[in-house]
C-alpha cells in the first residue's frame, strides 16, 4: 500500500506541468464540456507534450549531437522525476497553453481541416458565441438589438463582453437605449446594461448600416 501511495504522489508530481496548462486554458478558452476520464486523458496529454517541447529544445541546444530525452524515462518510472523535470516542463506548459488558446480564437486548426477538406465544420462553439465572435464590420460594429422577451424591452447599444456559458445567456452592452418592444418608445437611455436569460428569452439582431458607418464605428471602439 506504501508503495502504490508513492507510485501515485510522484505521478501526480509528473502530471504537474498538465495540470497547470489545463487551468490556464480554462482562463483563457472558457469552460471545458468534458467528463472526468476526458479530462484526465486531456492532462495526461498535455504533460507529455509539455515534456516534449524540453526535449526538443533541448535537442536544439546541443544541435542534435546529444540529446537528453528525459520524457521516456519519467513517464515509465515517475519517481525518478526532479523538481528542475517539473519546473521546465511547467513553463513549457504555459507556453503551450498560450498557443493553444491563440489556435481556439482563431479555428486554426478548422481552417487547416476545411483547407484539406476534412470538415466543414467552423469550431465547437455554439451559433451565439460564433455571431458575436465574428468580425465586428460584420455585425454592424458590434451595435445590436436585444429583444427582452422575458420584460418586454429592446436593447440598442455595444456587445462589450458575453459569456459562454449555455446555461444562461450573458451579455453586457454599453451605451444602452432602452425601449418598449411593443412600440418602440424610447423609455430610458443609461452607460451600461447586463442581460442573463435564458435562450429563448432573448432574440439578437443585427442592423444594416452603411459600410462606412460599421468602418468608422469599429475604429471608434478601438481607440477607447
Amino acid at each position: 500500500m506504501p508503495q502504490i501511495n508513492q507510485l501515485f504522489l510522484a505521478v501526480l508530481f509528473v502530471s504537474v506541468p498538465g495540470i497547470l496548462c489545463y487551468f490556464l486554458l480554462k482562463r483563457l478558452i472558457g469552460k471545458f464540456c468534458i467528463d472526468l476520464t476526458d479530462r484526465v486523458i486531456f492532462i495526461f496529454l498535455l504533460s507529455i507534450i509539455s515534456y516534449l517541447i524540453v526535449d526538443l529544445s533541448d535537442c536544439i541546444v546541443v544541435q542534435f549531437k546529444s540529446p537528453n530525452f528525459r520524457i521516456k524515462e519519467l513517464f515509465l518510472n515517475p519517481n525518478n522525476a526532479t523538481i528542475y523535470d517539473v519546473l521546465f516542463a511547467s513553463g513549457a506548459s504555459v507556453i503551450l497553453a498560450i498557443a493553444l488558446s491563440y489556435m481556439h480564437k482563431y479555428k486554426l486548426w478548422n481552417k487547416f481541416a476545411q483547407i484539406i477538406r476534412a470538415s466543414n465544420r467552423y469550431g465547437d462553439e455554439d451559433v451565439f458565441n460564433f455571431m458575436l465572435d465574428s468580425n465586428p464590420e460584420s455585425i454592424n460594429g458590434r451595435w445590436i438589438y436585444i429583444r427582452d422577451h422575458k420584460l418586454n424591452l429592446l436593447y440598442y447599444g455595444y456587445a462589450s463582453v458575453w459569456s459562454e456559458a449555455k446555461e444562461k445567456r450573458e451579455i453586457v452592452l454599453m451605451d444602452v437605449d432602452v425601449y418598449s418592444n411593443d412600440n418602440a418608445i424610447l423609455l430610458y437611455s443609461t452607460d451600461k446594461v447586463y442581460i442573463s436569460r435564458n435562450d429563448d428569452d432573448i432574440t439578437i439582431e443585427i442592423p444594416k448600416q452603411q459600410p462606412d458607418a460599421v468602418s468608422a464605428s469599429v475604429e471608434q471602439e478601438k481607440e477607447k
